[in-house]
Protein backbone atom coordinates (compact mmCIF):
# COMPACT_ATOMS: atom_id res chain seq x y z
CA UNK A 1 0.00 0.00 0.00
CA UNK A 2 1.45 3.29 -1.01
CA UNK A 3 1.99 5.90 1.59
CA UNK A 4 0.52 9.25 0.82
CA UNK A 5 2.83 12.18 1.08
CA UNK A 6 1.82 14.75 3.61
CA UNK A 7 1.50 18.27 2.31
CA UNK A 8 4.27 20.53 3.46
CA UNK A 9 1.99 23.27 4.88
CA UNK A 10 -0.36 22.54 7.74
CA UNK A 11 -3.91 22.80 6.33
CA UNK A 12 -5.45 23.26 9.77
CA UNK A 13 -3.63 26.58 10.15
CA UNK A 14 -5.15 27.88 6.94
CA UNK A 15 -8.60 26.66 7.96
CA UNK A 16 -8.21 28.31 11.37
CA UNK A 17 -7.20 31.56 9.70
CA UNK A 18 -10.28 31.44 7.47
CA UNK A 19 -12.56 30.77 10.45
CA UNK A 20 -11.01 33.67 12.39
CA UNK A 21 -11.46 36.01 9.40
CA UNK A 22 -15.11 34.98 9.04
CA UNK A 23 -15.75 35.58 12.75
CA UNK A 24 -14.10 39.02 12.53
CA UNK A 25 -16.17 39.92 9.47
CA UNK A 26 -19.42 38.93 11.20
CA UNK A 27 -18.41 40.84 14.34
CA UNK A 28 -17.58 43.88 12.20
CA UNK A 29 -21.05 43.76 10.69
CA UNK A 30 -22.78 43.30 14.05
CA UNK A 31 -21.08 46.09 16.03
CA UNK A 32 -22.87 48.97 14.22
CA UNK A 33 -26.22 47.18 14.57
CA UNK A 34 -25.69 46.63 18.29
CA UNK A 35 -24.58 50.26 18.75
CA UNK A 36 -27.69 51.61 16.97
CA UNK A 37 -29.89 49.36 19.08
CA UNK A 38 -28.20 50.67 22.22
CA UNK A 39 -28.78 54.27 21.12
CA UNK A 40 -32.45 53.59 20.38
CA UNK A 41 -32.88 51.98 23.81
CA UNK A 42 -31.41 55.11 25.44
CA UNK A 43 -33.84 57.30 23.49
CA UNK A 44 -36.82 55.16 24.53
CA UNK A 45 -35.73 55.12 28.19
CA UNK A 46 -35.36 58.91 28.10
CA UNK A 47 -38.89 59.22 26.69
CA UNK A 48 -40.22 56.97 29.46
CA UNK A 49 -38.54 59.10 32.12
CA UNK A 50 -39.96 62.31 30.64
CA UNK A 51 -43.42 60.73 30.64
CA UNK A 52 -43.01 59.75 34.30
CA UNK A 53 -41.87 63.28 35.21
CA UNK A 54 -44.82 64.75 33.32
CA UNK A 55 -47.20 62.52 35.26
CA UNK A 56 -45.71 63.85 38.48
CA UNK A 57 -46.16 67.44 37.21
CA UNK A 58 -49.82 66.75 36.43
CA UNK A 59 -50.43 65.18 39.84
CA UNK A 60 -48.73 68.12 41.54
CA UNK A 61 -50.80 70.60 39.52
CA UNK A 62 -54.05 68.85 40.46
CA UNK A 63 -53.06 69.23 44.12
CA UNK A 64 -52.11 72.93 43.84
CA UNK A 65 -54.87 74.71 41.87
CA UNK A 66 -53.39 73.92 38.46
CA UNK A 67 -49.91 75.30 39.14
CA UNK A 68 -46.84 73.26 38.34
CA UNK A 69 -44.06 73.33 40.95
CA UNK A 70 -42.12 76.56 40.70
CA UNK A 71 -38.96 78.39 41.55
CA UNK A 72 -35.47 76.99 42.05
CA UNK A 73 -36.73 74.05 44.12
CA UNK A 74 -39.26 72.75 41.60
CA UNK A 75 -37.47 69.43 41.23
CA UNK A 76 -37.56 68.83 44.96
CA UNK A 77 -41.25 69.73 45.03
CA UNK A 78 -41.90 67.01 42.46
CA UNK A 79 -40.01 64.31 44.36
CA UNK A 80 -43.00 63.35 46.51
CA UNK A 81 -45.14 62.90 43.39
CA UNK A 82 -42.77 60.50 41.65
CA UNK A 83 -43.64 56.85 42.05
CA UNK A 84 -40.68 54.70 43.15
CA UNK A 85 -39.44 52.13 40.68
CA UNK A 86 -40.94 48.73 41.26
CA UNK A 87 -38.73 46.69 43.57
CA UNK A 88 -36.19 49.51 43.83
CA UNK A 89 -36.41 50.64 47.45
CA UNK A 90 -32.76 51.69 47.42
CA UNK A 91 -32.91 53.32 43.98
CA UNK A 92 -31.45 56.79 43.66
CA UNK A 93 -34.40 59.17 43.04
CA UNK A 94 -32.12 61.69 41.33
CA UNK A 95 -31.54 59.25 38.45
CA UNK A 96 -34.95 60.12 37.01
CA UNK A 97 -33.53 63.58 36.22
CA UNK A 98 -30.61 62.15 34.25
CA UNK A 99 -31.01 61.12 30.65
CA UNK A 100 -29.58 57.63 29.99
CA UNK A 101 -27.57 59.13 27.14
CA UNK A 102 -25.95 61.60 29.56
CA UNK A 103 -26.90 65.02 30.83
CA UNK A 104 -29.97 66.26 32.61
CA UNK A 105 -33.42 67.65 31.79
CA UNK A 106 -34.45 71.28 31.66
CA UNK A 107 -37.88 72.70 32.35
CA UNK A 108 -39.71 75.44 30.52
CA UNK A 109 -39.41 78.56 32.70
CA UNK A 110 -42.94 79.63 31.68
CA UNK A 111 -44.25 76.44 33.29
CA UNK A 112 -41.86 76.08 36.26
CA UNK A 113 -40.41 79.57 36.72
CA UNK A 114 -41.35 82.25 39.23
CA UNK A 115 -43.82 83.90 36.83
CA UNK A 116 -45.49 80.63 35.91
CA UNK A 117 -49.08 80.28 34.79
CA UNK A 118 -51.52 77.54 35.80
CA UNK A 119 -51.39 74.56 33.45
CA UNK A 120 -55.07 74.91 32.47
CA UNK A 121 -54.25 78.34 31.01
CA UNK A 122 -51.58 76.74 28.86
CA UNK A 123 -53.59 73.55 28.31
CA UNK A 124 -54.90 74.45 24.87
CA UNK A 125 -51.40 75.19 23.66
CA UNK A 126 -50.36 71.64 23.00
CA UNK A 127 -47.30 72.86 21.13
CA UNK A 128 -45.71 74.22 24.33
CA UNK A 129 -42.82 72.06 25.48
CA UNK A 130 -42.56 71.41 29.20
CA UNK A 131 -39.39 69.30 29.69
CA UNK A 132 -36.49 68.52 27.35
CA UNK A 133 -32.99 67.08 27.21
CA UNK A 134 -30.75 69.76 28.68
CA UNK A 135 -27.14 70.64 28.03
CA UNK A 136 -24.37 70.88 30.59
CA UNK A 137 -24.83 74.67 30.44
CA UNK A 138 -28.34 74.40 31.90
CA UNK A 139 -28.84 76.30 35.13
CA UNK A 140 -28.57 74.34 38.39
CA UNK A 141 -32.30 74.93 38.87
CA UNK A 142 -32.95 73.03 35.66
CA UNK A 143 -34.81 75.93 34.03
CA UNK A 144 -33.83 77.40 30.76
CA UNK A 145 -34.70 78.58 27.33
CA UNK A 146 -34.65 76.29 24.33
CA UNK A 147 -31.05 77.20 23.49
CA UNK A 148 -30.01 74.99 26.42
CA UNK A 149 -31.39 71.85 24.76
CA UNK A 150 -28.82 69.12 24.14
CA UNK A 151 -28.99 67.17 20.87
CA UNK A 152 -27.74 63.93 22.38
CA UNK A 153 -29.98 61.36 20.71
CA UNK A 154 -28.21 61.04 17.37
CA UNK A 155 -28.58 64.77 16.69
CA UNK A 156 -32.07 65.00 18.18
CA UNK A 157 -33.58 65.83 21.56
CA UNK A 158 -36.59 64.45 23.41
CA UNK A 159 -39.23 67.02 24.36
CA UNK A 160 -42.48 66.37 26.23
CA UNK A 161 -45.33 68.75 25.45
CA UNK A 162 -48.29 69.94 27.50
CA UNK A 163 -50.54 67.33 25.92
CA UNK A 164 -48.26 64.56 27.26
CA UNK A 165 -46.75 63.62 23.91
CA UNK A 166 -43.01 62.98 23.79
CA UNK A 167 -41.41 63.87 20.51
CA UNK A 168 -37.89 63.35 19.22
CA UNK A 169 -37.15 66.82 17.84
CA UNK A 170 -34.51 67.26 15.18
CA UNK A 171 -32.47 70.42 14.77
CA UNK A 172 -34.47 71.56 11.75
CA UNK A 173 -37.63 71.62 13.91
CA UNK A 174 -35.83 73.40 16.78
CA UNK A 175 -36.87 76.95 15.78
CA UNK A 176 -40.55 75.94 15.80
CA UNK A 177 -40.30 74.26 19.22
CA UNK A 178 -38.09 77.05 20.57
CA UNK A 179 -40.59 79.71 19.58
CA UNK A 180 -43.34 77.98 21.56
CA UNK A 181 -40.98 77.05 24.39
CA UNK A 182 -39.64 80.53 25.08
CA UNK A 183 -42.73 82.57 24.21
CA UNK A 184 -45.96 80.61 24.56
CA UNK A 185 -48.82 82.58 23.01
Amino acid sequence: MPEYARPRGSPWKVELLIVVLIVLAVAGLMVPVIWRTYQVSQTVRCQQQLTELFGAVQTYARSFNGYAPGGPGWRGQLRAFLSPAEGAEDADPSRIWQCPAGGTYIGNATVFGPNRKPLPELGFQHDVGILADGSADAEPAGLGDFRLVAWRHRGSANVIFLDGRVQLVTRNKAPWVGRHWDHPQ
